[in-house]
């Protein structure tokens, strides 16, 4: 909790049980942590604009108020036929002994969001970052108007 955007009050066990369940927002708003519903394992989101590479074509705007992003900013594609994803994962932010998938959020959700799960990995108990490079393209057209929220790291 010393790393949520706001300062929490002491609170019962149940409560923050409940607020880890539901997540909240933490080093100045950069992350969104919350707790498993199914494990109680730790998830993490990271925006879009900390991951993205950065391009010409990618516009970040203030997340519009009709969508339900956790961030403040999100990333819209424009005139992109593929996109960069690249960011090193520190093992000591996620639970131990546990496999993730790693999800980029944009299925729909009840949120209106959708996700793919695009790639899994183990965490074992060494501390350490696990690099993630990832580029995903579009065969005949262009990605433009895609907007992107942010990427996820979930236990399985």
């Amino acid at each position: 909790m010393k790393r949520s955007e706001n300062d929490v009050p002491t609170r019962t066990k149940e409560e923050l049980d409940k607020l880890h369940s539901t997540g909240v927002l933490i080093d100045n708003g950069e992350k969104f942590f919350s707790l498993s519903k199914i494990n109680c394992k730790k998830c993490h989101m990271l925006p879009a604009k900390a991951v993205i590479n950065k391009s010409p074509d990618a516009k970040f705007i203030k997340c519009p108020s009709s969508t339900m992003s956790r961030f403040e900013e999100v990333v819209e594609l424009q005139r992109h036929q593929a996109f960069s994803i690249n960011y090193n994962i520190k093992t000591k932010m996620l639970s131990p002994d546990t496999a993730y998938a790693y999800k980029r959020v944009p299925d729909h959700r009840e949120d209106g969001w959708m996700e793919v799960r695009v790639w899994e990995f183990d965490n074992n108990n060494e501390i350490k970052d696990i690099p993630m490079e990832l580029k995903l393209s579009c065969l005949g057209g262009t990605m433009s108007g895609l907007t992107v929220s942010g990427i996820e790291f979930r236990p399985l």
